[in-house]
């Protein structure tokens, strides 16, 4: 094999290698996706039952302070109409302010309750959503593990699939991203290791240093002369 061929091969090799890394990674960054994901999902359904229990606290206490602004609305208009009757002006005026008072925390009371009851229905939309996204965790996990075992190097138990619940993705998460770094860390060698070569090989041929970054670099540095 002349320096041509053998230069061709180191790019060849230097193409699966590169390949096979980019894979590793995409499965790594994936891994690491479905981990969060099920450690955010896990954490909210922890904490659903006790803010289900606060949003509905202040839902009974906007609706408690609704129903005393209605009273204190009614009580303004009351006092209002005796003003006018007694027809002093003063007193007519001061009750006039005191109804509008009682009227603007009648509209503030109403839109705290709309804004809690809002909040109460939007916590029952993302519980609805973590359920169905904690489903889904558990068949994309499981899909993963089936794409991990077609990657050599591999630590066998990195491409199990992964126990039932959010914590059995989580763990798993974590075993197969681990793994599939240290397969990564070792393509990246690998891979130094044959670009190095075909620098060295083309430096002897050229009879002088390069510093090219990939064998195709290489390859047409010595082809250019």
């Amino acid at each position: 094999m002349d320096s041509r061929e053998l230069i061709e091969e180191l790019e060849r090799r230097d193409e699966t290698i590169a390949a096979a890394l980019s894979g590793v990674q995409q499965l790594a960054r994936r891994t690491g996706e479905l981990r969060a994901d099920a450690a955010r999902v896990a954490a909210f359904l922890a904490a659903l039952p006790a803010e289900r229990e606060r949003r509905a606290e202040a839902a009974a206490a906007a609706a408690e302070r609704l129903d005393r602004a209605h009273v204190e609305l009614a009580r303004a208009e009351q006092e209002r109409s005796r003003a006018e009757e007694r027809g002093k002006e003063r007193e007519r005026a001061a009750a006039a302010r005191a109804a509008a008072e009682a009227a603007q925390q009648l509209h503030v009371a109403t839109h705290e309750l709309d804004r809690a009851r809002e909040a109460a229905a939007a916590l029952e939309d993302e519980a609805e959503a973590a359920a169905a996204r904690r489903e889904s965790l558990e068949a994309e996990a499981a899909a993963a593990a089936v794409e991990l075992r077609s990657v050599p190097r591999l630590a066998p138990e990195a491409a199990r699939t992964p126990a039932p619940g959010l914590d059995g993705v989580e763990a798993w998460g974590a075993q197969a991203r681990a793994a599939l770094l240290v397969v990564r860390a070792s393509l990246a060698a690998e891979r130094d290791a044959v670009v190095r070569e075909a620098n060295e090989l083309g430096s002897a041929l050229l009879g002088e240093p390069l510093g090219a970054t990939s064998v195709a670099r290489v390859r047409e540095r010595v082809e250019s002369r």
